[in-house]
């Protein structure tokens, strides 16, 4: 509980400082083209459902995912933590239970995964590890 509160400070001083110096986007200020969305401009884009409610927030540079990301549960408790290198999958990911414990986490590297998995059961202990490469499974 303690590493997720940590997670979750960071993640708020980060959004804080950044979005501080960035434009702030919603989903409908995104631009398709060729099949994919790209932001007009850098800055964080903040998606929400029809209710209002925030169901993600990405920061984007040059019209491509690139920084924090974070998406939500309806709960209101993030769902997916990680960060992104000009639209690829890159560092730490995190993935949440809509109860706040947490369900698995593994690097990516050039948007493959690489390095230790872990997943968790619901009482946070760990259920498996698992090593990949290039985002294939090392035996």
């Amino acid at each position: 509980m303690v590493s997720i509160m940590k997670l979750i400070l960071f993640n708020l001083s980060l959004l804080l400082v950044l979005s501080a110096t960035a434009e702030i986007f919603e989903d409908k200020d995104l631009i398709e083209y060729s099949g994919r969305k790209y932001a007009p401009v850098a800055g964080l884009v903040v998606k929400k459902n029809e209710s209002g409610q925030i169901v993600e927030k990405t920061f984007y540079k040059d019209g491509l995912k690139n920084g924090l990301t974070e998406s939500f549960h309806t709960t209101g408790q993030p769902s997916v933590v990680g960060e992104f290198l000009m639209n690829e999958r890159e560092s730490l990911w995190s993935w949440y239970r809509a109860d706040g414990s947490l369900q698995r986490e593994g690097q990516y590297a050039k948007g493959l995964w690489e390095g230790e998995w872990q997943w968790y059961d619901e009482a946070g202990t760990l259920t498996m590890k698992k090593k990949y490469r290039n985002g294939k499974e090392e035996q």
